[in-house]
């Protein structure tokens, strides 16, 4: 929860500071007033704010990428800050059953989502089932092997396990005990808190007898045991792991694959973002351009 503020508050704050930041520098600039320049600084502002998340977002991207690519030289992670490790997954213990197919798995993040229809005047899309599970595994990297002691967000396009049949789907809902809704949000900070490289939450939000079957589309996202994989977290040297991260620091996040894939996809990542952030910030610059060939 403390992460969903913190970027709900950067993003705010962000918007605001940009369009303050464009007030001033209209009404000391060209002598325009604040209520003349209210409309203006809201919009430029907004487009300004995204092109530096953008351009926020390419230069972590790079900043990814040459960590990766120290990563592959097999240099161990700095203490206290961001890492990338790139290994094989390895199970220490019991591996897990994932939902849907039963094959073992190391981890896995399940969703059965509710489509209210195209052609409703109010359509909806609505997760109504959704889990997380992770077995107790290590990473075997070029430098050495390092624990995953933290919940990690499966990257969708490299973990999605294929096709899903909805008989193993409704089996697995009927014969799964669920947290329901109100317990949702305690169950998120438990995952974002948890520490010891073992956890399962399942979590329901309507009966699975009320369940509208024929709206409904399914998503399984595996890791298996001895996969090729590339993770992005917080490294505690003390445990030789990556752990939760601060509030401040972004998810954990692992990918299926070898690191070079994963920097080729890194690579193409900041160049868009790059380019957007730069197309996007010409944009709220031509915004003000012609306001300001307007008024003054």
């Amino acid at each position: 929860m403390k992460r969903v503020a913190f970027g709900c508050l950067y993003a705010l704050g962000g918007w605001l500071l940009s369009a303050v930041a464009i007030v001033l520098g209209l009404r000391y600039g060209y002598g325009l007033g604040f209520p003349q320049t209210l409309g203006i600084a809201a919009m430029a502002g907004l487009l300004a704010w995204i092109a530096l998340a953008l351009l926020f977002a390419a230069l972590r991207s790079l900043r990814e990428w040459w960590a990766l690519r120290a990563a592959l030289a097999g240099r161990v992670p700095a203490d206290g800050a961001g890492a990338v490790i790139v290994g094989t997954l390895q199970a220490q213990g019991e591996l897990l059953q994932a939902p849907f197919d039963a094959g073992e798995c190391i981890a896995y993040h399940y969703r059965v989502i509710h489509d209210s229809g195209a052609g409703q005047r109010h359509r909806t899309i609505s997760t109504l089932f959704d889990g997380v599970g992770l077995a107790p595994c290590t990473i075997a990297s070029a430098a050495g092997y390092f624990r995953l002691l933290t919940v990690p967000e499966l990257d969708a396009e490299s973990t999605a396990s294929g096709a899903v049949g909805e008989a193993a789907v409704q089996h697995y809902v009927r014969t799964t005990t669920f947290l329901d809704r109100r317990q949702a949000a305690d169950e998120l900070l438990q995952r974002w808190d948890d520490a010891d490289g073992s956890y399962r939450s399942d979590v329901g939000r309507i009966a699975p007898q009320d369940v509208d079957w024929a709206r409904c589309s399914y998503a399984l996202h595996v890791l298996r045991a001895h996969t090729q994989v590339c993770v992005f977290g917080y490294f505690c040297a003390e445990r030789r792991a990556l752990v939760p991260p601060p509030a401040w620091a972004g998810a954990t996040r692992i990918y299926r694959g070898s690191g070079e894939q994963i920097a080729v996809r890194l690579r193409k990542s900041a160049w868009f973002r790059l380019c957007l952030g730069l197309a996007v910030g010409a944009g709220a610059g031509a915004l003000l351009f012609a306001f300001i060939s307007h008024h003054v």
